[in-house]
């Protein structure tokens, strides 16, 4: 875990075939970045089980999805995510 002033960057494991939990619920989040670090594409999704090609893609080797608050804004809810190939690496960091 890489720690950048009072947030971190931590790597998180993509569901292989079900769907696994990129980062709980949080009522005070403020900013949130994923980074696909993998070599498989991954799917995301908000709040309820991710499934395969569907939901958010993040492409495989760098895509990412940085989700900040527009006018105080913000999905607060849980990220799940899923894969096709094996247990792939997220970085996440979340403020």
């Amino acid at each position: 875990m890489v720690v950048i002033g009072d947030s971190a960057i931590k790597t998180v494991a993509a569901g292989n075939t079900a769907t696994a939990q990129v980062v709980a619920a949080n009522s005070a989040r403020t900013h949130l970045t994923i980074q696909n670090v993998s070599d498989t594409d991954v799917y995301l999704a908000e709040g309820t089980a991710a499934v395969s090609g569907q939901g958010f893609l993040l492409l495989a080797a760098g895509a990412n999805i940085y989700v900040t608050g527009e006018n105080g804004v913000i999905y607060m809810g849980a990220v799940n995510s899923i894969t096709s190939a094996g247990s792939k690496a997220l970085s996440v960091k979340e403020n």
